[in-house]
């Protein structure tokens, strides 16, 4: 059994039409690549080297597409698995299944759209996972940026009402059914739309400013 977490980091292939489609309405297709490729960048440069990061890749014929990209940004291998069929809670939760059935000691699931993770984010889910708590980053929409498990809990994924508000309350609701603790990290923003957009590039501004 592995020390170390396994990353699942789910991603969609960095195709106009494909990524940000709600960023695309106000910036253009082309644009919301971009930002989506940054956004994935900062995700990438806060893992640590050392833990297995495993890239569930959307839509399924996208792994060579999506390797060399990601090649070109970071140059690491990483494994890569397709999501496959179904919605988001069943894709998350065979992931998270097949993790752990070959000797994962604990998952943390993330996206591509929070770009202001950091390393010590996922170090501190690290920990409590180790501790045998679950782990969630709550996000400011009312969903998570981060869930992290240490066990397989597939009651966590199923009936979630997605891309809504209720996501991080129901989930939360189901880790405590499960008798798990419940480790939160600090609250962040996913950025879908323009505003959240236009907020992250001033903050990230403001940081290189000092």
């Amino acid at each position: 059994m592995s020390a170390c977490p396994i990353v699942l980091l789910f991603l969609k292939e960095p195709r106009p039409g494909l990524v940000k489609t709600r960023l695309a309405a106000d910036l253009g297709e082309q644009e919301a690549v971009r930002c989506y490729e940054e956004m994935v960048n900062r995700t990438l440069e806060a893992l640590p080297e050392t833990w297995e990061t495993r890239i569930c890749y959307a839509p399924d014929g996208a792994e060579e597409v999506i390797r060399k990209w990601l090649e070109e940004l970071v140059g690491r291998d990483f494994c890569f698995r397709a999501q496959g069929m179904g919605n988001l809670g069943e894709r998350l939760e065979r992931a998270c299944g097949d993790a752990f059935s070959e000797g994962a000691s604990g998952v943390i699931l993330l996206g591509g759209d929070c770009p202001e993770i950091q390393r010590r984010h996922l170090e501190a889910a690290a920990e409590a996972l180790t501790r045998g708590e679950a782990v969630v980053g709550p996000a400011l929409d009312g969903g998570y940026w981060l869930l992290g498990l240490p066990r397989e809990v597939g009651a966590v994924f199923r009936g979630i009402p997605w891309s809504t508000e209720k996501v991080l309350l129901e989930t939360r609701k189901r880790l405590f059914s499960e008798g798990l603790m419940v480790c939160e990290l600090e609250e962040l923003e996913d950025i879908d739309e323009l505003p959240a957009w236009l907020r992250y590039q001033e903050r990230h501004s403001k940081l290189h400013d000092q």
